[in-house]
């Protein structure tokens, strides 16, 4: 029994785990012996055979230390104590080599549990064990040797395969792809996961080869498909060129199912490149043989389509006039239905730039598309997207830089750019371009033919062409119809073979001369018909050379026998008239009143008329043959130099030549002529010229009219001065000498004092005669190098050449001395003068003649204004002569506004304060609008248009513009007061100035519109004011009384703003007193202007005389003259002015 078995039964409460578990792992099979050992290690029990296993066997015995038979259990000894005290449930070592008495080795195993706090030690054999893994051991490592053997030899496989450049695709019987190389990922761009996902059939689509894989075994042996070409399938859907060689792998372990190897190589691009050469030579092909472009057009599309893998191809073709690519034609593949795209490309024409063809215009070089989606300028997307369209390409059709069509091609797919296809396609518009151009040229040559043929076969005259032998190439159908020959029996022949001898030579020669000359020449050939008639040819003949340089002569000629005939007539006739229109020439020449002389084209003297011996003084005989300037000799008359012969000059320049200005004539016995003429070349009818004609006159007596007349225009008649005109030319002179050589210059304007009391006391004449003797007390005064001038009326200028105004002064001074001292005695009558002097200085910063005078004219109004009597000269900072200058710059600006028309007119309402009437009553007021849209008053111009003469104009003016803009109205508010039988209570008040009651003239101007514009006088009232009339009382009241015989009503305007008014009223038979506004403005508190309006109130309305007041600005004064009774009232209080 086992100590196991004897402490099972001793101890059949055992509680420690361990030894079930010892127990069970440990079977009565298993060769095994045990000792039992206390804390310090000695032995206590034993089994029969344990002695066995131990190193040194008599070491085993009880109570001996147990590490004395076990040497293994040395340093071990805390892990056994830990056993023995629970801390570890047990301990085992493995492997223990013994050696037996055999010398063969024993392996054990030991095991150490705790056993009723004993340790218990298990000795196993384990040495078959130990063989056995050692057995195990040896076969691992060798078969770990022949892993990594093969490893190393599968991995230089892959290496190698990895290495090949071609596809490599290892398959099983079945066609599922079991292994690929990097070039098979990167030609298909699957992932090697995704490749060895599928079967072959989703890669190739090569039937042949599929069909091979499938045959059976009896092809398994070697090698079933050498260089088979197929189409492979990418990832992305793109095909690719492959040329697969297929074995089997057949080894011992697949015999039933042999895996299959393919290796292919990618011919994508020589088979692309064998497309484009196949497509360049087809084009090529159809270009030779096709005779237009219509009908190469389509063949071309198709190949081009079928080779290169396109699907839609477009022709679009310049339209020049319209400068725009228009569709010709489409050509696409059977399979593909694009019905709106084709709609869309044959509605369209495309500019250069726009779209697909217009870009390709543009640029002139191919474009590429890669996807439609993605393009923004395609006008043609829509339809293109919805027929399925992707790639596009285009190229030009080219002949060297000019553009003459555009082709296009379509894909469904997305299209990459191929920059060779790009390349070769240049290369092919190119020669469609070439072939357009050519066909273009040709086309254009046969219709010129054609044109050719039916013009010279439709022509009336007769044509034909020769080579340098006289043998005829060509004749129209007119020579052949003329001369009854045909055009192909007389080719190759010449004007010898058909023509007589005579004839024939003359012609043979006329054409010899054509080509040793290399001229065309007209002439006339006679040349008899069959029928014997001999007619006369104008002919036209003209070398020409061929494209070889073979020199032809060719002509046209025209039957002209009848003319001839009559040309013979009429030249027998010509003589007859020429002879008598000769002796009819030479009669006139003898008769005119010009002389005329006549040359030869060396200038000698033919033939002189008798008035030309008359003024030379030479006869026709003793002149015959002479050099001209012998017999006309002419000098200039101021510098008596000699002049150049008109003559000479005609002959030399060819054209006809005037005498020069102031030309004398010299005659033989010395008398001298003024004289002017002309000269004239003579030429023939082939413009040669033979000599000359001169016809000259006597203008003596014209010439020294024309020097009173030309002395008449510039000066003065009275004084014998120089008048305005010319004293401004002379201004405008020394301006130029001021402003380019720096000099100094001074003006005087002058203006007599009181002539005007002479001139109307003592009349004109004697007004004339005082000018003269001012004039002579002036030229006593001034200068030799100076100019005076009479600028009219009693108006002179004095230019100071060469004068500082320094110097201008003292001048300026004695002057006005001089007439100071000056007395004019007429009859029983002295009269004193004086001058008032404007003194202006000239430099180079002076402007223009205008602003000089306007200067000077300021500065004397400002001596008559200062005193008069006196010199003032002119300041550019002299406010007086600014505001002068402002006047006289109205003067530009009330004449423009007229001529613009931007005066306008306004009214102001006139009402009865004291009485009630019915009836507009208004006073017509001008206004005037300015450059810049400006209302302007009349303020602000009327003193410079009163000063300087304007005024006649402006009111005219303002009776013109009313009677035409309210004549009508006028006319119906009279005929409606006539029709009522009532007084017409209407009035309309228009002012005069004084130069217009001065005028004689306006009286007569007055009736004239009345009567235009139909205008009942009774309604119009004329304004004058008191200073007008008193001024000229007599004319004043004249004037009055003249108008109102015919109804007018008079107003006095301004009335009491003389210091008389009341003396001279009663002398005026005026209808209204204005009452002048300064006195009624203040009327509310001033109380001496309230005693002058009640004044003059009382004695206008004794005089019978109505009375208005002006300025009525507000209601307080119109209470007070209404409480003074004064008739109307104007002014802001009562109504603003306003337009028509």
């Amino acid at each position: 029994m086992s100590l196991l078995q004897r402490n099972n039964k001793a101890s059949p409460h055992m509680k420690y785990l361990e030894l079930e578990q010892i127990c069970n792992k440990f079977s009565d099979n298993r060769q095994m012996e045990y000792l039992q050992i206390n804390r310090d290690f000695h032995i206590l029990d034993v089994s029969e055979q344990v002695q066995r296993f131990a190193d040194r066997p008599p070491e085993v015995m009880l109570l001996r230390d147990v590490r004395l038979g076990f040497p293994e259990l040395i340093g071990v000894e805390d892990i056994l104590i830990d056993i023995l005290e629970g801390r570890k449930q047990y301990f085992e070592l493995k492997g223990i080599t013994r050696v037996s008495e055999n010398y063969t080795l024993l392996y054990i195993d030991l095991y150490v549990i705790n056993l009723d706090r004993k340790l218990l030690i298990f000795f196993e054999n384990a040495t078959s064990r130990m063989v056995l893994q050692q057995n195990l051991v040896q076969k691992n490592r060798e078969a770990n040797i022949l892993l990594r053997k093969l490893t190393a030899s599968e991995n230089y496989l892959d290496n190698i395969i990895r290495s090949i450049a071609d596809v490599l695709l290892v398959t099983n019987s079945f066609g599922k792809i079991k292994r690929v190389n990097q070039a098979a990922i990167d030609l298909f761009g699957y992932s090697e996961t995704e490749l060895l996902e599928k079967h072959i059939s989703q890669i190739i689509n090569g039937e042949e080869l599929l069909s091979k894989e499938n045959q059976g075994d009896s092809s398994r042996n070697a090698k079933f498909l050498q260089n088979c070409e197929v189409v492979c399938q990418t990832k992305t859907g793109d095909e690719v060129f492959v040329a697969f060689s297929a074995a089997v792998i057949q080894t011992d372990i697949n015999q039933n199912s042999p895996d299959l190897v393919y290796i292919g190589r990618d011919i994508t691009e020589r088979k692309r490149s064998q497309a484009r050469l196949s497509a360049e030579h087809a084009t090529t092909r159809i270009l030779s043989e096709s005779a237009k472009l219509e009908e190469a057009t389509p063949k071309i599309l198709s190949v081009i389509c079928e080779y290169l893998g396109w699907e839609v191809g477009e022709l679009w073709m310049l339209d020049e006039q319209a400068n725009v690519l228009r569709y010709v034609e489409t050509w696409h593949l059977p399979s593909v239905d694009i019905p709106e795209f084709l709609l869309a490309s044959r509605q369209i024409a495309f500019s250069p730039g726009i779209g697909l063809p217009g870009r390709v215009w543009a640029s002139g070089e191919p474009v590429w598309i890669e996807d439609i989606n993605s393009e923004t300028n395609f006008l043609r997307t829509k339809s293109a997207i919805q027929e399925g369209l992707h790639g596009a390409f285009g190229f030009p059709l080219k002949n060297q830089s000019e553009i003459l069509g555009v082709i296009t091609f379509f894909s469904r797919k997305i299209q990459p750019p191929q920059s060779d296809l790009q390349f070769m396609m240049t290369a092919i518009g190119s020669q469609i371009g070439q072939f357009i151009k050519r066909k273009q040229a040709e086309t254009a040559l046969l219709e010129s033919e054609e044109l050719f043929q039916a013009f010279m076969n439709n022509s009336p005259t007769v044509a034909f062409m020769k080579d340098e032998g006289g043998r005829y190439v060509y004749v129209n159908k007119q020579l052949e119809q003329v001369f009854n020959i045909k055009s192909a029996s007389l080719r190759g022949k010449t004007d010898f073979d058909w023509l007589p001898h005579d004839t024939a030579k003359q012609i043979h020669e006329n054409d010899i001369f054509v080509m040793s000359t290399g001229k065309t020449v007209e002439l006339i050939e006679a040349v008899p018909t069959p029928d014997g008639c001999l007619h006369h040819w104008l002919v036209f003949k003209f070398p020409f050379e061929n494209a070889a340089g073979q020199k032809f002569v060719g002509g046209v000629a025209v039957d002209i026998s009848d003319r001839h005939r009559l040309e013979q007539q009429i030249r027998h006739r010509l003589e007859q008239e020429l002879f008598e229109e000769k002796e009819l020439a030479q009669v006139t020449l003898r008769s005119i009143g010009d002389a005329v002389i006549t040359t030869d084209a060396e200038s000698k003297i033919r033939f002189l008329n008798p008035v030309a011996e008359e003024l030379t003084g030479w006869s026709q005989q003793s002149a015959q043959g002479k050099p001209l300037t012998e017999v006309f000799q002419i000098i200039h008359e101021v510098t008596r130099e000699p002049v150049e012969n008109p003559v000479e000059k005609a002959l030399r320049e060819g054209n006809i030549v005037s005498l020069a200005k102031d030309t004398v004539l010299i005659s033989r016995n010395g008398n001298e002529f003024a004289v002017e003429d002309s000269a004239a070349p003579i030429r023939t009818l082939d413009d040669e010229i033979i000599g000359a004609v001169m016809v000259f006159h006597d203008v003596t007596t014209a010439r020294s009219l024309a020097r009173q007349l030309s002395w008449q225009a510039s000066h003065d008649a009275l004084t014998g001065l120089v008048n305005r005109r010319e004293f401004e030319n002379c201004l405008t002179q020394t301006l130029a000498f001021a402003r380019t050589q720096n000099q100094q210059h001074a003006l005087c304007y002058l203006d007599l004092d009181q002539f005007k009391i002479v001139n109307d006391t003592c009349g004109h004449i004697v007004g004339d005669e005082l000018l003269r003797q001012v004039t002579a007390l002036f030229q006593a005064q001034v200068r030799s190098s100076d100019t005076l001038a009479r600028l009219g009326g009693d108006e002179f200028g004095i230019l100071l050449n060469h004068c500082s105004l320094e110097a201008a002064l003292p001048i300026a001074k004695m002057l006005r001395e001089s007439i100071e001292a000056f007395r004019f005695v007429w009859q029983d009558k002295t009269f004193k003068l004086g001058v008032s002097i404007g003194l202006v200085e000239i430099n180079q910063n002076s402007e223009s003649v205008t602003t000089v005078l306007s200067a000077a004219d300021a500065a004397c109004y400002a001596a008559k204004n200062n005193g008069r009597n006196r010199v003032h000269i002119y300041q550019a900072d002299d406010t007086q002569l600014t505001q002068q200058q402002g006047e006289m710059q109205w003067v530009a600006r009330i004449t423009q506004a007229l001529e613009e028309n931007r005066f306008c007119l306004y009214y102001q309402p006139i009402v009865p304060i004291t009485e009630s009437e019915n009836g507009e009553h208004y006073e017509v007021l001008l206004r005037l609008v300015d450059e810049v849209g400006n209302l302007v008053s009349p303020i602000a111009f009327m003193s410079s248009a009163e000063r300087y003469n304007l005024m006649q104009t402006l009111d005219r003016w303002v009776i013109c513009t009313l009677f035409a803009t309210q004549g009508q109205h006028y006319r119906e508010t009279w005929k409606g007061c006539q029709l009522d039988k009532i007084g017409c209570g209407c009035l309309y008040a228009i002012n005069l100035s004084g130069a217009s009651i001065n005028d004689e003239q306006f009286i007569e101007f007055l009736h004239e519109q009345f009567a235009l514009y139909q205008i009942p006088p009774a309604l119009i009232c004329f304004e004058i004011t008191e200073t007008v009339a008193i001024a000229n009382l007599g004319k004043a009241a004249q004037f009055i009384r003249s108008l109102r015989e015919i109804g007018c009503h008079f107003a006095l305007d301004d009335f009491g703003s003389g210091m008389s008014s009341f003396a001279y009223l009663k002398n005026l038979p005026v209808d209204y007193l204005k009452i002048d506004g300064s006195f009624i403005k203040d009327i509310v508190d001033d109380p001496i202007d309230l005693a002058m309006v009640e004044a003059i109130n009382q004695i206008g309305h004794l005089m019978g005389i109505k009375t208005i007041a002006e300025f009525v600005e507000n209601q307080e004064i119109l209470t007070k003259i209404t409480a003074l009774g004064v008739d109307y009232a104007q002014g802001y209080g009562i109504a603003k002015p306003r337009p028509f």
